[in-house]
């Protein structure tokens, strides 16, 4: 213009004189440029993710090997927990064996001993029957004597009463030991209630030791489960890696045959497209 100020932009390369096949040359070229890029990305992307399909594949290999370490080591430490507990039981079951049987002994020697001490305590109750008609004459005399001070008759008093409480006391263990002949006459050693509470602690002993027995082999049977399942565990993710190999590499060649029939179709196209541009200049030639 006038002014100096431009309107537009103008290619000249699209303006000026020139063959129509020249321009479908370039077009031929591009695109094929273009297509070529395009088919090379692709294989780059596939290549990218196969490797990345392998990588995550391995990682859940490790995973499930780790996975299968950590369930494992549980296992066998409640195997350990369950075995030292069953030991342990089994003392138990030995004690409650050997304190039955210390009952059972004393209980027995107690029975031998039954008639001697109630003969002792026959005598002990004659003596103490003679000791409180002592302490009842003692007791009258001291009444009946004028010249009793009340220290003398408080003495006579508590003598009398001694003698008293002794005799009850006698006849109650009299009555006890009756008692014990009477039960062990009618049930034995079994009876006596040392032995009893042995026999309750021994059936305690054996129903925890055969519980205990139970959690050992069921740990144990947790321990092959484990195992089992951390073979199937690994076995699963080396298969899903192998998958992961074969469809990466797949991928791959896909992408990989695709670019080789782009890059095919490109240059049959530029052949093409310079075969027509060379006959076309013959025919201007001529």
């Amino acid at each position: 213009t006038l002014t100096g100020e431009a309107k537009c932009v103008v290619d000249l390369d699209t303006v000026m004189p020139g063959l129509s096949l020249h321009d479908f040359g370039d077009l031929v070229r591009t695109g094929a440029a273009r297509a070529a890029e395009d088919a090379a990305e692709r294989v780059s992307d596939a290549r990218e993710r196969a490797a990345e399909m392998v990588e995550d594949a391995q990682e859940r290999i490790v995973e499930a090997r780790e996975d299968a370490a950590e369930a494992i080591e549980e296992a066998l430490g409640r195997q350990k927990d369950a075995q030292e507990e069953y030991r342990d039981s089994v003392k138990d079951v030995q004690d409650a064996e050997q304190a039955l049987r210390d009952a059972r002994r004393e209980a027995e020697e107690e029975a031998a001993t039954l008639a001697g001490r109630q003969r002792k305590n026959a005598l002990d109750e004659r003596v103490a029957l003679s000791d409180l008609f002592d302490a009842q004459v003692e007791y009258n005399a001291v009444m009946a004597d004028g010249a009793s001070t009340a220290y003398d008759k408080e003495r006579a008093s508590q003598g009398l009463e001694a003698a008293q409480i002794a005799l009850n006391d006698t006849r109650a263990e009299q009555e006890a030991l009756a008692a014990e002949a009477a039960d062990y006459a009618e049930n034995g050693v079994e009876g006596n209630e040392n032995v009893q509470s042995a026999q309750e602690a021994l059936t305690e002993a054996i129903e925890a030791q055969t519980k205990a027995l139970e959690d050992q082999e069921q740990a144990a049977a947790d321990v092959k489960t484990a195992q089992v399942e951390a073979q199937e565990a690994i076995k699963e993710a080396a298969e899903a890696a192998d998958e992961a190999r074969r469809d990466g590499a797949e991928m791959v060649s896909e992408a990989l045959e695709d670019q080789k029939e782009i890059l095919s179709d490109n240059a049959r196209a530029i052949k093409q497209a310079l075969a027509d541009q060379a006959e076309t200049h013959a025919d201007h030639a001529r």
